[in-house]
C-alpha cells in the first residue's frame, strides 16, 4: 500500500467515523423528538376523547361515540380509536383499526387497575391507553386506546441520514482530493526522490543526491542524506586507495617471489642444460656445414639447430626476466610468427595425428620482442598439443580489429573449466602431471603480453576445446599489407 493511500486512510477513516457517529446520534435525537411530538398529539386527542366517551358511556350514547371515533381516525397520522367498557369488551372501534380489537387485553387490564394512562410502541404504531370516568371511589367505566402511525418517523430518519451521508461524502471527497494533492506535493514527491536516491546508493552509486529544500523534517532528512553520501564517498575513496596500495604491494611481493624462483630455475637450467645444449648446437652447425645430407635429413638438422637456439633464447630470457630486463621492441608480423611456429611444431603434430590450420589473409604487425612473442605462441601451441594426445586440431587465426591485433589459438581438447581460468595464469599452477609441466608457461606468457600492453583470455572453443585469445595494440606505424620490409 502506497504512502499516499495510507495517509488518506488515516485521515478519512476518523472523519468517516465522526460522520457515522453524528448520523447515528442525530437519528436517535430526531426519533426521540418525533416520538415526543407524537406523544403530545396523542395525549391531546386522548384528553378530548376521555371527556366525550365518559359522557357517552354513562348515557349509552353509542351512536355519537361511533361518530366521534370515526372523526378522530381522520386526524393527521392517527390510525383509529378502540373503546373498551368496564368488563374489557370492545364497545366501539374505528373501521381502520378493527384488526387490533383483540390485541390490547393486557394493556386495558393494566390501565384499569392502575387508573392512569399507559403508552407503548409496537413496531410502527404508537399505542396510548387512558382510563375513562376515573374517580377516587369508583372504578373506570372503560378504557380508550388511541393508535398513531409512526412509519413517517422512519421515513424522515432515512431521509435525514441520507442527507447527512451525502454531505459527508462531499466533505470526504473534498478532504481526500485536497489531502492527496497536498501530500503528493509535500510528502510523496520528496520521499520518492529520496527513495530513488537511496536505491541508487544501495546499487553502489554513491554520487546520488537529493535537492534538500525547506526547513521541515523532509528537508533536514535530505540534508542528512547528502551528508551521508558524501561521507560514504570519502570512505570509499580512502578504502579503494588503501586496497589499491595493498594489491600493488601484494603484486610486487608475488612478482619478487616469482623472479627469485625464476632466477633460481634459470641458473639451474643454464648450468645443467647449457653444456649439452652447446654440444647440440655445435654438432648441428658442423653437420650442416659439412653438407652431404639428403633434403629430409637437412631439414631435420635445421629444425634441431633452430630448436636448440630457441631453448638457448628461452634460458637467456629467463635470466633477463630475473634481472627485470626486456629485449628491444620492433615490428613483429603475427601472421609470419604464427606460420613459423606451426611449421616448427608440425612434426610433433603429424606424429600425434593433429591437424594444423592458419587463418590469416594480411600481415598484422605489432610492436614487441620477436623472441618473447614467439615464446608465447609456441607455449600456447605446445599446450594444445599436450591437451590432444589422441589427435585433434590446432587452428591459429590472426586478424586486425580496429586498433587491436588478435591472435587466437584453439584446439579440440577437453578445454579449461571456468573455475580454473584465472588460476592457470598463476605461477607454478598446472593441471598437468608432475613430469609434464612446471606451471610457469602461461604465467610467463601473461607477463610478456601485459608487458607489451596487451591481454590474454581463455574461453571455450565453438566446437569444444580451449580457445586462447591474444590481444595486442596494433602497430599503426607499420606499412600497409603487402609492403612489409
Amino acid at each position: 500500500m502506497s504512502l499516499t493511500v495510507r495517509l488518506l486512510l488515516a485521515l478519512l477513516i476518523p472523519v468517516a467515523l465522526c460522520f457515522g457517529g453524528y448520523s447515528y446520534l442525530n437519528a436517535q435525537l430526531r426519533r426521540a423528538e418525533m416520538l415526543e411530538e407524537a406523544s403530545r398529539e396523542v395525549r391531546d386527542h386522548g384528553t378530548i376523547l376521555e371527556v366525550a366517551t365518559d359522557v357517552f358511556l354513562r348515557d349509552h350514547r353509542l351512536i355519537e361515540m361511533a361518530e366521534l371515533t370515526e372523526n378522530l381516525s381522520r386526524a393527521d397520522r392517527l390510525l383509529g380509536v378502540l373503546i373498551y367498557n368496564a368488563q374489557g369488551d370492545v364497545v366501539q372501534s374505528s373501521r381502520s383499526v378493527r384488526s387490533y380489537r383483540g390485541s390490547f387485553g393486557a394493556l386495558v387490564s393494566e390501565v384499569k387497575a392502575r387508573r392512569r394512562p399507559r403508552a407503548l410502541v409496537r413496531g410502527r404504531v404508537y399505542v396510548y391507553a387512558i382510563p375513562i370516568g376515573t374517580s377516587r371511589s369508583a372504578a373506570p367505566r372503560g378504557v380508550a386506546v388511541l393508535l398513531r402511525d409512526l412509519g413517517y418517523i422512519d421515513a424522515n430518519l432515512v431521509e435525514a441520514v441520507r442527507n447527512i451521508r451525502s454531505a459527508g461524502l462531499v466533505v470526504l471527497f473534498v478532504i481526500a482530493v485536497s489531502t492527496w494533492l497536498g501530500v503528493r506535493r509535500t510528502v510523496v514527491r520528496p520521499v520518492g526522490h529520496l527513495l530513488g536516491a537511496v536505491e541508487r546508493v544501495a546499487a553502489g552509486e554513491l554520487d546520488a543526491g537529493v535537492v534538500a529544500s525547506g526547513g521541515d523534517e523532509l528537508g533536514r532528512l535530505g540534508v542528512a542524506f547528502n551528508q551521508m553520501t558524501a561521507s560514504l564517498r570519502k570512505a570509499r575513496d580512502a578504502l579503494e586507495a588503501k586496497s589499491a596500495a595493498n594489491v600493488a604491494l601484494v603484486r610486487r611481493l608475488h612478482h619478487a617471489q616469482r623472479l627469485a624462483l625464476i632466477g633460481q630455475l634459470a641458473a639451474s637450467l643454464a648450468h645443467q642444460v647449457g653444456s649439452p645444449l652447446n654440444v647440440i648446437l655445435g654438432r648441428a652447425r658442423y653437420a650442416l656445414k659439412q653438407g652431404g645430407q639428403g633434403p629430409r635429413d637437412a631439414r631435420h638438422f635445421d629444425e634441431i639447430l633452430r630448436g636448440a637456439e630457441r631453448i638457448s633464447g628461452v634460458i637467456e630470457q629467463l635470466l633477463q626476466r630475473a634481472r627485470r630486463a626486456r629485449g628491444p621492441n620492433c615490428p613483429v608480423d603475427l601472421r609470419e610468427l604464427a606460420r613459423s611456429t606451426l611449421a616448427f611444431v608440425s612434426a610433433e603434430c603429424e606424429h600425434r595425428g593433429i591437424a594444423t590450420r592458419l587463418l590469416a589473409e594480411d600481415p598484422v604487425v605489432v610492436q614487441g620482442s620477436p623472441d618473447e612473442l614467439e615464446q608465447v605462441v609456441l607455449n600456447l601451441c605446445m599446450n594444445a598439443i599436450q591437451a590432444q594426445p589422441k589427435g585433434g586440431r590446432i587452428e591459429c587465426t590472426v586478424r586486425a580489429e580496429g586498433q587491436e591485433a588478435t591472435l587466437v589459438v584453439l584446439d579440440a581438447g577437453p578445454g579449461v573449466p571456468t573455475a580454473l581460468r584465472r588460476q592457470i595464469f598463476e605461477a607454478f599452477y598446472t593441471t598437468k602431471g608432475q613430469s609434464e609441466g612446471t606451471g610457469l608457461g602461461l604465467s610467463v606468457c601473461e607477463e610478456i603480453v601485459q608487458g607489451m600492453g596487451g591481454s590474454i583470455l581463455v574461453s571455450d572453443a565453438a566446437g569444444g576445446g580451449a580457445r586462447f585469445e591474444l590481444r595486442l595494440p596494433l602497430d599503426v606505424r607499420a606499412p600497409p599489407p603487402g609492403r612489409l620490409p
